[in-house]
C-alpha cells in the first residue's frame, strides 16, 4: 500500500480506535499519527517507499520522508503546517539524487460555500493563504548533476478560487475565476539571472477568469503586480482586450497554446501581446502598432517581465 494510502488508513484507524497510531512505512521507517480534539499531526521518520520513476513497472528509486505535517480545523476552514518536511528521492542503482524538497510552511484554506454534486460537496469559493519557505533540487535528465535548485518564499500569498458553474454529470467546473495577491520570491541557486520576486496588491490582484465556450475555453487576465529581477524591475498592469481562446477544456489550458486573444501591458513597460490562429504569439513593444517579435508557439515566446 502506498505511503499516502497508509497515511489516510492510519487516520481512519486513529479516529475510530485510538487518538494515536504508529504505522510502519512500506519499506522502512515509521509514520506516527496523533489526533486531538483540534487536529491531527503526522510525524515521518525515515519513512521509505520504493517507487517506479521510469514507468516500466519496476521499482528503481527510493523515496524517504522526514518531518511533520499537522492539520487543524474543519472542511470550511482548516490549516496545514509543514515543519521540516523533507522528501528525498534517490536512484537505487547508484544512490544519485532524483529530487529533494523541503518545506517549512503554513497553508490556510477557507471554503465559505459549496454545492452538492455526485453525492459529495464541491467548493464554490475557496481561499488559500501560504506563508513560509521551501526549496527543491532536481536532476531532470538523470545524468547525476542537479539542474534545478530553487528556494521559495511565500509571504501572505493569497489564492482565491471561485467556481461559478459546474457540469453536474462529472462534477467539474465549467466557469471559474482565480485571483492572486501577496508576495512570491524564487531564488535560482544555479543561475541568479532567473531569480525574481513578485508582489500583487490586494487592492488590484492578478486575476484569471476561465469560461467554457464552444470548442474550448476563454481566458481573461487582469490586475497588477510589481517585480524585482535582473530582467525587469517595476510595476505592470494587465488587461485583456479580446478573450484569449484556448481550444481545450479548462483543465488543459496550461499545456495548450491559445489561438486567439489580445492582452495589453501598461505601467513601467508597455506592450501588446496577440495570440495567432496557428498557436503563435506576436509582441508589439510599446503598443505603437508595430510587431517587434514573432514566435511560432506560445511556449517559445520569451518576454522580459
Amino acid at each position: 500500500m502506498p505511503t499516502v494510502q497508509r497515511f489516510y488508513k492510519a487516520l481512519e484507524d486513529q479516529v475510530t480506535i485510538t487518538p494515536r497510531a504508529v504505522v510502519s512505512c512500506p519499506n522502512s521507517g515509521t509514520l506516527n499519527i496523533t489526533s486531538t480534539a483540534t487536529g491531527t499531526t503526522a510525524v515521518f521518520t525515515n519513512c521509505q517507499t520504493l517507487i517506479d520513476i521510469n514507468g516500466d513497472g519496476r521499482n528503481d528509486a527510493s523515496q524517504i520522508i522526514n518531518g511533520s505535517l499537522s492539520t487543524t480545523g474543519t472542511f470550511a476552514n482548516f490549516a496545514i503546517t509543514l515543519t521540516n518536511l523533507t522528501s528525498r528521492t534517490t536512484r537505487l542503482t547508484n544512490n544519485s539524487l532524483v529530487e529533494e524538497s523541503t518545506f517549512n510552511s503554513t497553508f490556510t484554506v477557507t471554503t465559505p460555500s459549496s454545492t452538492s454534486c455526485g453525492g459529495g460537496r464541491v467548493p464554490t469559493a475557496s481561499t488559500l493563504v501560504l506563508n513560509g519557505t521551501g526549496s527543491t533540487k532536481q536532476d531532470t535528465d538523470g545524468n547525476g548533476t542537479v539542474d534545478i535548485d530553487e528556494s521559495l518564499n511565500f509571504q501572505s500569498l493569497t489564492l482565491t478560487v471561485r467556481i461559478n458553474r459546474v457540469d453536474p454529470s462529472v462534477c467539474t467546473p465549467l466557469d471559474l475565476s482565480v485571483s492572486l495577491a501577496g508576495t512570491l520570491s524564487i531564488t535560482n541557486n544555479l543561475d541568479a539571472t532567473q531569480s525574481f520576486a513578485l508582489t500583487s496588491p490586494t487592492s488590484n490582484p492578478l486575476t484569471l477568469a476561465l469560461s467554457t465556450v464552444a470548442g474550448g475555453t476563454n481566458l481573461t487576465i487582469g490586475g497588477s503586480f510589481s517585480e524585482s529581477s535582473p530582467c525587469f524591475t517595476g510595476s505592470l498592469s494587465l488587461n485583456t482586450l479580446t478573450p484569449i481562446f484556448v481550444p481545450t477544456t479548462i483543465f488543459g489550458v496550461a499545456v495548450t497554446c491559445p489561438t486567439a486573444g489580445v492582452l495589453t501591458v501598461t505601467g513601467d513597460q508597455r506592450g501588446t501581446i496577440r495570440y495567432t490562429s496557428t498557436g503563435g504569439v506576436t509582441i508589439d513593444n510599446g503598443s505603437d502598432g508595430s510587431i517587434d517579435q514573432t514566435f511560432p508557439t506560445c511556449t517559445s515566446a520569451k518576454i522580459c517581465v
